[in-house]
């Protein structure tokens, strides 16, 4: 049951991938059509130059954003102690561990290979959990390290930001343009012809595109949720700590204080919207996530 909950998993995000490149390669071919080839080379090499700059340096902005202090054995023996102890289990490298000063119960991994990882811990999270459900909270995050979670996360946030900034901008611009005043008609007019043709792709990439991506990203984040819960029994040997662990989440009320989109969509817990916006939201259900650990174990 764990392994092809595992490889169903791992399907899944592959095709909603694929699905997010498919937009971007879309949105690339409205450029075409609506500016010239060399407008949606512009786009693409811009894309990529975005996409290779959010890749390393994402670990170091999450933590400032989140106030991260990095700890070693003296600081932090106990959270310490129970990181080394997985990852010699797991066959890892010892990530960057960092504490943040947060009320909120929560964790999440950096980095874009186990080589260069970092994990924060929240202290609501120590203060919260018993070692047995840390365990299981910090297996989840070793396994998003261990399955290259944190480089797939990375990608398809930095697919989802270049068609956001795409389609916002050239709105934002084509009616600027549009509402320039100036006396002479002939200059009027050209501002108002570039300024609509602006501001209908770029309303065509926001009113379409966005969504779209936004749900192919989302889902790939709850894809990856429970892969990494499949991962931390794994990595444990055994899933009633987390089980635990995420029981208790149920009657939490506290939030990370950021809304910061890259952050929620790594957290180990995140806010769940209502029955509408559960296309949008980074993780499943805790409900859900319990009852699969639940059928591994049986």
């Amino acid at each position: 049951m764990l392994f092809e909950q595992i490889a169903r998993n791992r399907r899944h995000t592959i095709w909603l991938l694929i699905f997010m490149a498919i937009i971007v390669l879309a949105v690339g071919l409205v450029f075409a059509w609506a500016f010239g080839t060399d407008w949606m080379w512009i786009f693409w090499l811009a894309g990529f130059g975005y996409l290779a700059w959010f890749y390393w340096h994402s670990a170091t902005v999450l933590m400032k954003i989140n106030g991260g202090r990095r700890i070693d054995e003296k600081s932090a023996p106990r959270l310490y102690e129970l990181v080394t102890e997985l990852c010699l289990a797991s066959g890892l490298p010892l990530p960057k561990i960092y504490l943040l000063p947060i009320d909120c119960p929560n964790a999440f991994a950096t980095g874009c290979d186990p080589e260069h990882a970092s994990l924060a811990v929240t202290s609501g999270l120590l203060e919260m959990m018993n070692d047995e459900e840390l365990r299981g909270v910090l297996g989840h995050e070793l396994a998003h390290i261990k399955n290259y979670d944190i480089r797939v996360t990375t990608i398809a946030m930095s697919l989802l930001e270049l068609v956001r900034y795409s389609g916002w901008g050239l709105l934002i611009a084509g009616l600027g343009l549009m509402s320039v005043k100036t006396r002479a008609g002939i200059i009027k007019l050209i501002f108002w012809m570039i300024g609509a043709s602006l501001a209908v792709v770029g309303g065509l990439i926001a009113i379409v595109g966005i969504p779209l991506a936004k749900i192919a990203f989302f889902a790939i984040s709850r894809e990856r949720e429970y892969l990494a819960d499949a991962g931390s029994v794994e990595i444990t040997r055994d899933p009633s700590g987390l089980i635990s662990a995420l029981e208790k989440l149920k009657n939490d009320d506290h939030q990370m204080p950021t809304d910061d989109a890259a952050t929620n969509a790594i957290c180990f817990n995140a806010k769940q919207g209502n029955w509408l916006m559960k296309l949008f939201d980074t993780h499943p259900p805790l409900e859900k996530r319990i009852a699969r650990l639940k059928d591994s174990a049986s």
